[in-house]
């Protein structure tokens, strides 16, 4: 018996040990997702050896880790739907940023996102050769909250999607939309009138760029956070063009750029932003907190209250208590005072009835 089962444990090992590359790396997978803690933040799954994110593995973390705000799968190849439906509907509530660069996303999959991501804010689709102008239609009008965008090297998407963006995504703050397919002076006059919190925009490299000094003056009129501006490849904005751009948005706020055609925040702009934040972050917090200290102040005021009528309590019943045992020991005196004249009287009667008696002792 004992051979034959060593046998058996010795074939069995050898089979493991010629199963294919695809098979190891997938019982490596699995193995690192049983070990992952179920209060992860954040996932980092950047794709370079394995040939593909199975749903099966990608619903195990999902599963274990339905919490998690952020989630990175740059370089994944053969990405499916189902894996997206699957990270969808078990994160929906709580994801709010995802790393989507140099994978193979459809429009189809970006619907699936736009349909069940709810509080997405950060979306990064660089070189995702596959998405068009309809697919960022699908994020903005189901992301209203998203605040950063970035669409470089998307050689699908054109005008429209701006378009798209100006009409459902007014929080956006950052957009980079360098190297897409076209961008034109109604793209961007409508992205500044709907997107008035813009502070980065990269139009860089456009196909066909047709964008000139007319739709940049609307972004330094309706964007006032607007601070840095790259329009290398436009054209149709000259050196005179951009310095006027920068004397309008504030000499004191921005500056020429030296890597590129376009501008940079200046440095005391930056420090005046960092202040503001974090200004913005302690006040935030402020009124975070207040709540928090304000109830346990009034628990610690019920408290002490409590235990004052409770020690007010005590003191009046003792003081009740002495009173009472006071009255008690002059109502016994008082008795005792009475039996001695009562004896008293007794042998006073005893005297005058017996006096022969008395004489007599």
């Amino acid at each position: 018996m004992g051979p034959e089962w060593g046998t058996l444990l010795a074939k069995r090992m050898m089979s493991t040990e010629r199963r294919p590359p695809k098979e190891r790396e997938a019982e490596k997978v699995r193995i690192a997702l049983a070990e992952i803690p179920p209060t992860l933040q954040e996932v980092k799954l950047k794709q370079h050896k394995l040939g593909g994110l199975d749903p099966k593995e990608l619903s195990e973390l999902t599963r274990k880790c339905h919490l998690f705000g952020s989630i990175d799968l740059s370089g994944w190849k053969g990405v499916r739907l189902l894996s997206f439906r699957s990270l969808c509907l078990a994160v929906g509530g709580s994801l709010q940023t995802v790393d989507l660069s140099r994978t193979e996303t459809t429009n189809e999959m970006l619907g699936v996102f736009a349909a069940r991501l709810f509080c997405l804010r950060t979306i990064n689709l660089t070189s995702c050769r596959q998405v068009t102008t309809k697919g960022v239609q699908y994020i903005a009008r189901g992301c209203p909250n998203m605040s950063v965008l970035n669409l470089y090297h998307c050689g699908k998407v054109k005008n429209g999607a701006l378009l798209a963006l100006s009409k459902h995504c007014p929080r956006l703050v950052s957009l980079n939309v360098a190297l897409i397919g076209r961008v034109t002076d109604a793209g961007v006059s409508a992205l500044s009138r709907g997107c008035r919190s813009l502070q980065a925009l990269n139009i860089a490299g456009a196909k066909e760029a047709s964008v000139t000094e007319r739709g940049v003056c609307c972004l330094a009129q309706n964007c006032p956070g607007l601070h840095t501006l790259n329009i290398t490849g436009c054209v149709e904005v000259g050196l005179a063009g951009l310095h006027g751009l920068i004397e309008g948005v504030g000499p004191a706020l921005v500056q020429e750029a030296k890597t590129f055609f376009g501008f940079i925040p200046q440095r005391s702009m930056i420090d005046r932003r960092i202040e503001e934040s974090h200004k913005a972050i302690e006040l935030a917090a402020v009124r975070a907190i207040q709540p928090v200290i304000e109830a346990m102040l009034e628990d610690r005021k019920q408290e002490l209250q409590h235990a004052a009528v409770v020690r007010i309590q005590a003191t009046v019943r003792g003081w009740i208590g002495l009173k009472r045992c006071a009255a008690w020991g002059e109502v016994k005196r008082q008795r005792m005072r009475d039996i001695e004249i009562s004896s008293g009287k007794i042998q006073a009667r005893q005297c005058a009835l017996f006096p022969r008696a008395n004489l007599a002792e």
